[in-house]
């Protein structure tokens, strides 16, 4: 298998859905005087899907926040987003049944416009509440990609499968 190379790929949003979005402000108010020094930790999870049929690609971020040493279900905050792009002939980017391959710019924009529609969308949601400080940074786009989807940018990276959409 060789990576593509870079081309112009016709990219487009097509929608942009929140799946969820929750907040313990109770908690977050009951654990911050034993917290005051901690900073927030953030978490982030990409889970990347397609369905070559409709050209489509699925990418479903979730963020979310808890104090570093807090138990595992002392969930802050927590939100997730579905972005759904079209890549005209998705199919030449696919490598067997489970798995694309797309140029690291295609898959740079992708998560760079995530990112981009998950934070505005948990900002609005934050907004009024007592963590509406707590936006989520600014991060390279291309640094995200690299970490969750190693094989578009190295072909000897351990293989992660992609699975096709579910057609519910």
């Amino acid at each position: 298998m060789t990576l593509p190379e870079e081309k112009l790929v016709q990219l487009s949003v097509k929608r942009i859905k929140e799946f969820g979005f929750y907040i313990n402000e109770m908690l977050f108010a009951q654990k911050q005087t034993e917290h005051a020094s901690q900073l927030l930790q953030i978490e982030l999870a990409l889970k990347l899907s397609f369905t070559i049929e409709t050209n489509m690609v699925f990418l479903l971020a979730r963020v979310y926040y808890h104090f570093p040493d807090a138990l595992p279900d002392e969930i802050l905050t927590d939100i997730q987003v579905q972005n759904v792009f079209e890549i005209e002939n998705l199919k030449q980017f696919q490598v067997g049944h489970s798995e694309i391959i797309l140029p690291t710019s295609t898959i740079s924009t992708i998560v760079g416009h995530s990112l981009s529609h998950t934070r505005a969308l948990f900002a609005k949601n934050l907004a009024g509440t007592l963590l509406q400080e707590n936006l989520m940074s600014v991060v390279d786009p291309s640094t995200v990609a690299r970490h969750f989807f190693p094989r578009m940018f190295d072909e000897k990276a351990p293989l992660t499968t992609t699975p096709p959409a579910s057609r519910e």
